[in-house]
């Protein structure tokens, strides 16, 4: 059995859910990007992913995409406003581009324990990898975990 972290002032065990908390769950799931072109060289600049799956067709030398930060997805209609809604949250990105793309993460996260203003990358060989939340701290900094999803099937 896991430990799930909470804040203080959330009550544990079932209870009702506002809608919105409901389509985050499970619309985020279905959300896709195609055909989305890489940008920037670093962080700052890069192609921010909103989107649970973002296929990237045209990836230029040296360009990236960057995870979505912990703060951007509290909510803001709901009682349960906090960074933990994050938690457990997968983003699949697929390199369909000619060149390596960097994913990066703000907020002085990680992704597999390089500092996110640094980033990762994600070869055309590999093809796709899912980028899932593990972990986030009370001032927003995720610990991201990459997964390789492989190549074309043959």
């Amino acid at each position: 059995m896991t430990q799930q972290t909470q804040l203080a002032g959330e009550v544990p065990g079932r209870r009702l859910l506002y809608g919105e908390t409901i389509n985050d769950l499970f619309d985020g799931k279905q959300s896709c990007d195609s055909g989305v072109t890489a940008l920037g060289t670093n962080l700052a600049s890069a192609y921010k992913i909103i989107c649970a799956q973002t296929e990237f067709s045209t990836v230029a030398a040296s360009t990236g995409a960057a995870l979505p930060s912990a703060l951007t997805l509290q909510h803001t209609k709901s009682p349960n406003n906090n960074i933990l809604n994050i938690l457990g949250k997968t983003f699949r990105i697929w390199n369909d581009g000619a060149n390596t793309l960097t994913v990066y993460a703000p907020d002085s996260s990680t992704i597999d324990g390089t500092a996110g203003a640094t980033g990762v990358t994600l070869t055309t060989a590999h093809r796709a990898a899912d980028f899932t939340a593990i972990a986030v701290s009370t001032a927003g900094a995720v610990t991201w975990k990459s997964a390789l999803v492989g190549a074309v099937s043959s």
